[in-house]
């Protein structure tokens, strides 16, 4: 009995793994037969004008599908039409140097493509620098590694109430990439996820003063690459500045005589006048 059963699910087995295998085979043929549709889509008359715009001297349809037999030009039955493929005539410039020196703007732009391709990976470089490829005002990249680590006694601090410190990361740019938070103590004490894209990247810590009995301790280490910025600006093409732009920024004089007004400001907070003054100075103000 065991073993007639034995045999049953091996039969059931044998026959559900063939209609998989059955199946598997029908959509592999139909996912060939579309692609093949779409990639073959030239008809003889539109790879004949292709070819004739380039080899003029083939006068008839007889000494065009000789060049085409000759040069092995990627062709398919498609419902029982000769197709040719859609990028024909790319390959064409590919395996004929003597067409590509006939026709240089095609060649000027794909070397320009593969420059732009390869200059990550050969940068110029000199016996005291590095300059920028053409392509791109970003080059030099530098890996960064950042610990913050702060130590505060448990004396220096409130008995109870809440602290929010937070510390700020890299921020991801144009010239600033692969950030990666590598270590944040306590993880308990951070509130929400890490930012580092948006208008400002930070990690934020908060602190509940009544539980904390030891010392505060923070650390955060993250690494970074960093680009050096060069940008070509053509004076032609600069514009003449609006006057109705006046009207929202400021000189710096008067950025500086309206920071006056800090003298009010907890002393804690006077700690921070040269980080405000330079934001003053360099944000436009309304």
């Amino acid at each position: 009995m065991k073993l007639k059963l034995v045999l049953v699910i091996v039969l059931i087995s044998t026959v559900a793994f063939g209609n998989f295998f059955q199946r598997s085979d029908e959509y592999l043929r139909r996912q060939n037969e579309l692609k093949s549709t779409l990639e073959f889509s030239l008809t003889f008359e539109e790879a004949k004008e292709i070819i004739v715009k380039h080899y003029p001297e083939l006068k008839s349809d007889e000494e065009v599908r000789e060049f085409i037999i000759e040069r092995d030009i990627q062709r398919a039955i498609v419902d029982g039409v000769e197709m040719y493929y859609c990028d024909m005539e790319h390959n064409l410039f590919t395996r004929d140097p003597e067409l590509v020196n006939r026709v240089p703007e095609w060649s000027a732009g794909n070397v320009l493509l593969v420059r732009y391709l390869l200059e990550e990976y050969g940068p110029r470089q000199t016996p005291f620098a590095t300059f920028k490829p053409a392509h791109s005002p970003y080059f030099n990249p530098k890996n960064y590694l950042v610990e913050y680590k702060v130590h505060t006694e448990r004396s220096l601090l409130p008995d109870e109430g809440s602290l929010r410190i937070w510390f700020p990361l890299p921020l991801q740019t144009a010239a600033q990439e692969n950030i990666s938070l590598l270590e944040v103590t306590p993880k308990e004490a951070v509130v929400g996820i890490p930012r580092t894209s948006g208008d400002i990247a930070y990690v934020l810590f908060e602190f509940d003063l009544s539980n904390l009995v030891e010392d505060l301790d923070i650390s955060v280490k993250f690494t970074f690459t960093h680009y050096q910025q060069q940008f070509d600006i053509d004076p032609d093409q600069v514009g003449e500045y609006e006057a109705r732009f006046t009207r929202t920024t400021r000189s710096q004089k008067e950025a500086s005589t309206s920071m006056k007004d800090l003298s009010s400001l907890p002393e804690a907070l006077l700690e921070m006048r040269p980080i405000l003054t330079y934001r003053q100075k360099n944000y436009t103000t309304t």
